[in-house]
């Protein structure tokens, strides 16, 4: 186990500095519950098979899951060890479980301070990725060597703490929605009526109804947001919205931060 240390600068206490440090009030997506691979952590580098692969029919991925070249989130990454039941990983997976624990630590500071919180549909979609991996769990080869039953116990272990957080949040009052408001139901006809050529792909109903939340939160507290999202289809929905003035004069500015990729936490909008 590396040494545990408190470094601003080193991931992932940078993610808790840079969130601390923000002006405004943190709303964040599904990717702030995914630990990635710190960039000195003694671990090789895979190939994403997935980054270019639509899921199975019926198997949906990890709500925290962002496609890159490399598997750089440790979740995903002991997951594919577990699928391709490969030896020669399995002497990182200590090391990998280690940073799980130390990333989960951090991330009870960052989901108990007092400016942080996540919509309904963010919440919604951890509780049905919690759900996916139950049924897998359950319906896994319980004949399987150790070492892979060990990486099933830890994802459990660590989807049950995540589980746990997410209610806390419930319960404290940061989880909230605003989609029976008027002004949210027009942002939402704009999001979903934008022409194909604004997308890689069709936004998601999760990406969609987070960015009109997080606009609708501005516009009740009259104060602007900072929205933190690691999908890049979440930029492509803050900009038209910007582009119909008589919707954004009803809110302060919303401002949209890159995701949790280790010291990537560059604005992305306004430029």
């Amino acid at each position: 186990m590396r040494e545990v240390f408190s470094d601003p600068k080193q991931y992932p206490f940078s993610l808790r500095a840079v969130l601390r440090a923000n002006t405004f009030e943190n709303i964040v997506d599904s990717n702030i519950f995914s630990a990635y691979i710190p960039s000195d952590l003694s671990v090789p580098r895979i190939e994403d098979p997935r980054r270019r692969i639509s899921p199975q029919a019926g198997i949906s991925r990890h709500p925290g899951y962002i496609p890159s070249r490399k598997i750089d989130q440790i979740f995903s990454y002991i997951g594919y060890v577990k699928r391709v039941r490969n030896r020669e990983y399995k002497e990182y997976l200590p090391l990998l479980f280690s940073e799980l624990r130390r990333f989960f630590k951090i991330l009870v500071d960052i989901v108990f301070a007092p400016d942080l919180i996540i919509s309904e549909d963010v919440y919604a979609e951890q509780k049905f990725g919690l759900e996916n991996f139950i049924d897998m769990f359950t319906r896994r080869n319980t004949n399987d060597e150790d070492w892979i039953k060990d990486i099933w116990e830890h994802q459990k272990e660590y989807l049950a703490d995540i589980d746990r957080l997410l209610m806390s949040l419930r319960r404290r009052g940061k989880v909230f929605s605003f989609d029976e408001d008027p002004l949210y139901k027009e942002i939402i006809t704009i999001c979903r009526n934008l022409p194909a050529k604004e997308t890689f792909k069709k936004p998601s109903n999760v990406d969609i109804s987070l960015v009109a939340n997080c606009c609708l939160k501005a516009a009740l507290d009259g104060k602007s947001k900072t929205l933190w999202s690691g999908d890049r289809d979440v930029k492509k929905l803050m900009v038209p919205i910007y582009e119909h003035p008589h919707i954004t004069r009803n809110f302060p500015q919303i401002y949209l931060r890159a995701g949790y990729l280790p010291q990537n936490f560059k604005r992305l909008f306004p430029l």
